[in-house]
Protein backbone atom coordinates (compact mmCIF):
# COMPACT_ATOMS: atom_id res chain seq x y z
CA UNK A 1 0.00 0.00 0.00
CA UNK A 2 2.96 2.54 0.67
CA UNK A 3 5.06 1.69 -2.43
CA UNK A 4 1.45 2.55 -4.28
CA UNK A 5 1.19 6.07 -2.83
CA UNK A 6 5.03 6.67 -3.28
CA UNK A 7 4.72 6.21 -6.74
CA UNK A 8 2.00 8.23 -6.93
CA UNK A 9 3.94 11.34 -5.41
CA UNK A 10 6.47 10.42 -7.78
CA UNK A 11 4.69 11.15 -10.38
CA UNK A 12 3.12 13.86 -9.09
CA UNK A 13 6.08 15.66 -8.50
CA UNK A 14 7.44 14.38 -11.83
CA UNK A 15 4.10 15.98 -13.68
CA UNK A 16 4.94 19.55 -11.63
CA UNK A 17 7.96 20.06 -12.67
CA UNK A 18 7.49 18.73 -15.99
CA UNK A 19 4.46 21.36 -16.25
CA UNK A 20 6.76 24.05 -14.99
CA UNK A 21 9.60 23.26 -17.75
CA UNK A 22 6.77 23.00 -20.63
CA UNK A 23 5.71 26.58 -19.81
CA UNK A 24 9.37 28.00 -19.62
CA UNK A 25 9.88 25.88 -23.27
CA UNK A 26 6.68 27.07 -24.09
CA UNK A 27 7.47 31.09 -23.37
CA UNK A 28 11.46 30.11 -24.97
CA UNK A 29 9.48 28.92 -27.98
CA UNK A 30 6.99 31.95 -28.33
CA UNK A 31 10.16 34.26 -28.52
CA UNK A 32 10.49 33.02 -32.11
CA UNK A 33 6.95 34.56 -33.67
CA UNK A 34 7.45 37.72 -35.36
CA UNK A 35 6.14 41.29 -34.85
CA UNK A 36 5.19 42.47 -31.74
CA UNK A 37 4.20 39.14 -29.67
CA UNK A 38 7.75 37.65 -30.52
CA UNK A 39 9.67 40.97 -29.30
CA UNK A 40 7.03 41.05 -26.40
CA UNK A 41 7.80 37.34 -24.96
CA UNK A 42 11.42 37.78 -25.87
CA UNK A 43 11.76 40.67 -23.26
CA UNK A 44 9.57 38.75 -20.89
CA UNK A 45 12.25 35.99 -21.22
CA UNK A 46 15.03 38.08 -21.05
CA UNK A 47 13.37 39.67 -17.33
CA UNK A 48 12.23 36.17 -16.20
CA UNK A 49 16.05 35.00 -16.79
CA UNK A 50 17.66 37.42 -15.06
CA UNK A 51 20.00 36.09 -12.63
CA UNK A 52 18.58 37.66 -9.52
CA UNK A 53 14.62 37.64 -10.95
CA UNK A 54 15.08 33.49 -11.70
CA UNK A 55 16.36 32.68 -8.25
CA UNK A 56 13.81 34.68 -6.53
CA UNK A 57 11.21 33.88 -8.67
CA UNK A 58 12.59 29.88 -8.03
CA UNK A 59 12.11 30.27 -4.45
CA UNK A 60 8.61 31.83 -4.66
CA UNK A 61 7.01 28.91 -6.52
CA UNK A 62 9.12 26.19 -4.36
CA UNK A 63 7.52 28.07 -1.26
CA UNK A 64 4.18 28.12 -2.57
CA UNK A 65 4.19 24.39 -4.10
CA UNK A 66 5.51 23.64 -0.54
CA UNK A 67 2.48 25.19 0.84
CA UNK A 68 -0.36 24.19 -1.28
CA UNK A 69 0.97 20.78 -0.86
CA UNK A 70 0.79 20.77 2.73
CA UNK A 71 -2.62 22.49 2.51
CA UNK A 72 -3.52 19.42 0.52
CA UNK A 73 -2.09 16.72 2.56
CA UNK A 74 -3.59 18.87 6.06
CA UNK A 75 -7.24 18.54 4.26
CA UNK A 76 -6.89 14.75 2.90
CA UNK A 77 -4.97 13.07 6.28
CA UNK A 78 -7.50 15.67 8.46
CA UNK A 79 -6.14 17.22 11.99
CA UNK A 80 -3.05 16.53 13.17
CA UNK A 81 -4.40 17.18 16.96
CA UNK A 82 -3.28 14.65 19.78
CA UNK A 83 -4.43 14.53 23.32
CA UNK A 84 -1.91 13.62 25.69
CA UNK A 85 -3.67 14.04 28.89
CA UNK A 86 -6.10 10.86 29.64
CA UNK A 87 -9.53 12.07 31.26
CA UNK A 88 -10.29 10.81 34.16
CA UNK A 89 -13.99 11.21 34.54
CA UNK A 90 -15.89 9.24 32.28
CA UNK A 91 -18.06 12.27 31.57
CA UNK A 92 -20.45 13.10 28.09
CA UNK A 93 -18.74 16.16 27.13
CA UNK A 94 -15.22 14.88 26.60
CA UNK A 95 -13.87 14.53 22.73
CA UNK A 96 -14.00 11.30 21.21
CA UNK A 97 -10.23 11.54 20.12
CA UNK A 98 -8.91 11.57 24.26
CA UNK A 99 -8.46 8.31 25.14
CA UNK A 100 -9.94 7.78 28.89
CA UNK A 101 -7.79 6.43 31.89
CA UNK A 102 -7.16 2.94 31.62
CA UNK A 103 -8.46 0.90 34.60
CA UNK A 104 -6.26 0.24 37.51
CA UNK A 105 -5.88 -3.07 38.76
CA UNK A 106 -7.15 -4.35 42.25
Amino acid sequence: MARDERKRQVATAIGIIGGLAALFLLLVMATGLPGVAGEFFARVAGIVTTPFLLEGTLAIVGFILVILINHWRHQREGDELVYLDEVKDGSQDHPKQAPLEPPQPP
